[in-house]
């Protein structure tokens, strides 16, 4: 065989690590390869004997003949990954092997020349070899693979319904439904009966789109994209945007990610382009195949939750489907509909059509950009292969909520279109421009003026229309961000205003009547509207027969946020402050206290102890079939109470007891105790590899 081009330095590095293993007895062992003594000889001259006894075809075919599991393992990771220290190399194996066990055949493959392990730790398979073995092992398999490997021509094999939708359909339906609705979820933040019902008629009752769907307000939720508030839900509407801007063939990678990492994505390129050939192929994955595909593709820092969580997001998605097989690999999801954005000046053809009735119809290959528009001024009303907009009392609305005028939101659908429109959306738009405009909710400032004090505004202060809005005869309006520039530009010409006022309470001895209020001043008649009145000074006005300091909500809120409770157990009892159900803070203590004693109650350990033989069965039982198990163990040892923190790893029955195998956390050592010799058992969830999460 000959070396990689650019091998010589992994070749100088293998002898390094020969030549500097103290543990190493370099004769007795070169001699077992050579069959020649040694004696004399330097080591570099051995390492060149040594070499060309190595780097030889039939060497290859034996190193491969020989190797057990364990081994082919071990070498297709190291080849997959170009080298792992010990501590990965261990997560790679985890279920299969104890630590012991693996650092014992570890070093059996250094002694058998097929690995060997650097200064800094890092093992690395032997340069003579591999490229003779990456031929001969069929890596993905053996790292990857079911024990049922399924042809690719026989796909239909143990498939579900296939969906017509993709995953980018999906997402932009519950775009398109945030923008109409604004929240389908319940409290919980499952989606409603309701929006279900949407969805299931948008995709025409296809169960798998809709499975879909709540996986991604799963996600979104997950995220913190989706959040919900007091208020209502709030929603990233540009991180959604953003989302909906990537590949196809990487959205589905996106999306997993968020479900596993609980954060907005950022490894899903990598993921997506790492996973590209097995889709190809309709690979089949086992389940530890894909916690290894997770480890060796993002590398030995790759966190807990992807290796254990891979292959549930990927389901979640349609990336993967589990089969008797296994999990076999989905091409379908990848599927992309629309146009990805073009470079700025350049445009797709189009292919969205407006007929008579003012029915949208938006065809495969319409820009992703403008779909995203059309789904936040107008309706989706169903999704195949062709979609279908209308716009809508309700969609015009929030158009206009977003500052458009009919003749803007005509402009936009003529530009998708690049036809006319039907004259009943103009007519429509304008009237419902009009209803929209009838009633008009202020959030700020007004102030009112007498006649001169208004003409000198009006006269002085023109150019500042933004500022100040007229709403009635010497009424003006005053955005909240614009009060100090308003304040300024009255201060110039010699207005000072004065404190704000709340608004007319009658009996409130410091109310002061308008200006408009003087005898012979107009009334001015006023369209039907509110105002929000917002107080730059909060307290300046006292409640009008009650104490200040009756119903203390605010203090009683500040205490609540320092009495140590999470978030989720807070939210009742805020709950109850809100509707004046809690009136002292010593109630408010004694609230706090019992739920802290319930929630200490709930999350006591599972034990067992004394002479509860069976109690202590079930509770290595439900210890060995949680996620992370872990176990606090009293028992006698040579006559002395002992205690030990194992992983559990199996509960065998012997003739007259149960025995108990497991690995301490400290050391990784086997360990074996009866049952009977148990003092104590009890059950830490939460935990792994000694830390907890």
């Amino acid at each position: 065989m000959r070396l990689k081009a650019g091998s010589e330095a992994l070749l100088r590095e293998w002898k390094d690590s020969i030549i500097s293993d103290k543990s190493l007895r370099f004769s007795p062992w070169a001699e077992n390869y050579l069959g020649t003594p040694t004696k004399g000889m330097d080591k570099e001259t051995v390492l060149s004997q040594l070499i060309s006894r190595i780097d030889t075809e039939s060497m290859c075919d034996s190193a491969v003949a020989m190797m057990d599991e364990f081994d082919c393992l071990v070498v297709s990771s190291l080849l997959v990954s170009d080298g792992l220290d010990i501590d990965a190399l261990r997560r790679v194996l985890a279920g299969g092997w104890s630590y012991s066990e693996i650092d014992y055949r570890v070093a059996q493959l250094v002694d058998r020349l097929l690995v060997y392990k650097r200064g800094d730790g890092v093992i690395k398979v032997n340069p003579l070899l591999s490229e003779g073995l990456e031929r001969r092992l069929p890596l993905a398999e053996i790292l990857f693979g079911s024990d049922i490997q399924v042809a690719a021509q026989g796909h239909n094999d143990g498939y579900v319904h296939r969906s017509s939708a993709t995953i980018q359909d999906v997402l932009l339906a519950a775009y398109a439904t945030l923008k109409e609705e604004g929240d389908p979820t319940l409290k919980a933040g499952t989606l409603s009966s309701k929006a279900l019902r949407g969805f299931s008629r948008i995709f025409k009752g296809d169960a798998k789109a809709i499975a879909w769907i709540e996986n991604l307000f799963e996600a979104l939720f997950l995220a913190k994209i989706l959040d919900k508030a007091d208020h209502g839900l709030e929603a990233d509407i540009p991180a959604i945007q953003e989302l909906l801007e990537i590949s196809p063939k990487e959205l589905p990678f996106a999306l997993a990610e968020l479900w596993i990492s609980g954060a907005k994505p950022k490894a899903f390129r990598s993921l997506a382009e790492a996973f590209a050939p097995f889709l190809v192929r309709r690979f089949v994955f086992s389940e530890a195949g894909i916690a290894r595909f997770a480890l060796l593709s993002g590398g030995a820092s790759m966190r807990e939750e992807w290796t254990c969580g891979l292959a549930s997001a990927l389901e979640k998605f349609g990336l993967l489907e589990k089969t008797a097989a296994g999990y076999r690999s989905l091409l379908e999801s990848l599927r992309g509909r629309w146009s990805l954005p073009l470079p700025e000046g350049s445009r797709a053809a189009p292919a969205v059509a407006i007929d008579g009735t003012g029915a949208i119809h938006a065809m495969e290959g319409t820009g992703i950009r403008d779909i995203i528009t059309l789904c936040g001024i107008c309706s989706l009303k169903s999704a195949g292969e062709t979609w279908e907009f209308a716009v809508t009392k309700n969609s015009a609305r929030r158009a206009f909520e977003s500052g458009l005028s009919p003749d803007e939101i005509q402009g936009i659908l003529a530009g998708i279109t690049e036809r006319p429109l039907p004259q009943t959306i103009a007519y429509d738009l304008i009237s419902w421009k009009r209803q929209f405009d009838s009633v008009r909710l202020f959030k700020g400032y007004v102030i009112a003026t007498d006649a001169d004090t208004s003409a000198l505004i009006e006269k002085s202060l023109v150019s500042q229309a933004s500022v100040f809005e007229r709403i009635a005869l010497g009424v003006y309006f005053i955005p909240s961000p614009h009060f100090e520039q308003a304040k300024a530009s009255l201060a110039g010409i010699g207005i000072a205003l004065p404190k704000p006022l709340t608004a007319r309470m009658p009996g409130n001895p410091r109310h002061r009547g308008s200006p408009l209020e003087s005898p012979g001043m107009p009334k001015p008649v006023l369209g039907p509207s509110f105002v929000d009145f917002e107080v730059s000074r909060p307290g300046i006005f006292e409640p009008r027969t009650q104490s200040a300091s009756l119903h203390p909500i605010k203090g009683l809120l500040d205490e609540l946020e320092r009495a140590g409770l999470d978030t989720e157990a807070k939210k009742p009892i805020a709950e109850r402050i809100l509707r004046r159900l809690v009136y002292t803070r010593e109630q408010l203590h004694a609230i706090v206290e019992l739920e802290k004693n319930t929630l200490g109650a709930a999350q006591a350990r599972p034990c067992a102890k004394g002479l509860d033989f069976q109690g202590k069965i079930r509770v290595i039982t439900s210890a060995m079939k949680s996620r992370y198990p872990r176990l606090e163990v009293k028992w006698i040892r040579q006559k002395v109470a002992v205690v030990d923190i194992l992983r559990p790893t199996s509960l065998k029955k012997t003739a007259s007891d149960y025995e108990l195998e497991g690995e301490l956390v400290a050391t990784g050592k086997p360990l074996t105790i009866r049952v009977g010799a148990i003092l104590s058992v009890c059950h830490e969830n939460g935990f792994h590899s000694g830390d907890e999460l």
